[in-house]
Order: structure tokens, then sequence, then C-alpha cells
């Protein structure tokens, strides 16, 4: 079996990649430095997995892996409520599409939707979710 930290890794590896694809702004995530100043607009991608389950028994286990793909585009406060990377991730991940990692690893988006807008300090975050599913 592949170890489960490094599919992971690879999930998001090609998550932030598509998503560089759909917009120009900067993208921060998990053990990556970036450091955006004060008035730069950016996305940032956090991968958050639910307890594997293992779905079959015997040798030649089969094991289900869920979880969310948190993306927030972190915006400068008093500039608007919407933006249309949020729109172009939602349409790009939609509901059911199958992706693959460099491995060949297989990973389902179940759902992508967003949520209300947080303002916090001098910032406004657009939080979407990409509910994630794959077998191993």
């Amino acid at each position: 079996f592949p170890s489960h930290d490094n599919m992971l890794d690879k999930i998001l590896d090609k998550v932030v990649a598509d998503i560089d694809t759909l917009t120009t702004l900067d993208i921060a995530s998990e053990n990556r430095s970036y450091k955006p100043t004060a008035t730069q607009d950016y996305v940032r991608v956090t991968l958050l997995p639910t307890e594997p389950l293992q779905v079959t028994i015997g040798q030649d286990r089969i094991l289900r892996y869920r979880g969310i793909i948190q993306v927030d585009v972190v915006k400068c406060q008093n500039t608007g409520t919407s933006d249309p990377t949020v729109d172009a991730i939602i349409n790009y991940f939609n509901t059911n599409r199958f992706f693959e990692t460099t491995d060949n690893q297989r990973f389902t988006i179940l759902t992508a939707w967003r949520n209300q807008g947080i303002t916090s300090q001098d910032r406004y975050t657009i939080p979407v979710q990409l509910r994630y599913e794959t077998y191993v």
C-alpha cells in the first residue's frame, strides 16, 4: 500500500496544480513557504482528511479515504464578496469528477460548494470545500 501521507500529498499537489491553471493568484498550501503582502489576494489550499475505512476484508484489503480539500480565496476587505476564481474552482471541480495523481492514484471530487464569506482583520475569505474520495 502507498503511505497514507504520500497519497494525500499527491492529491494535494494535483489540486494545487489544477487550481494554478484556473487563476493568476498566488497559491499557498501546506508545508510551503508563502507570505502575501497586505494588499495581495491569494488562494490557500488545505487538505482535511477523515479516518480511512476498510471496505473489504482479507489479505488484499481495500481502504476508502474521504475528506475535504479546503480552498480559501483570500481577498482584501471592501473588494466585493465574489471572485472569478471561486466560480472557476467550483465549475472545474464539479460533482463526481475523476482526477489522477502523478503516480496514477485516482480520486473523485464528490461535491464542490462555496460557504459564507468570513471577514477577519483586513481580509475577506471566501471558503470553497471540495469533498473527495479515493480507494487504495
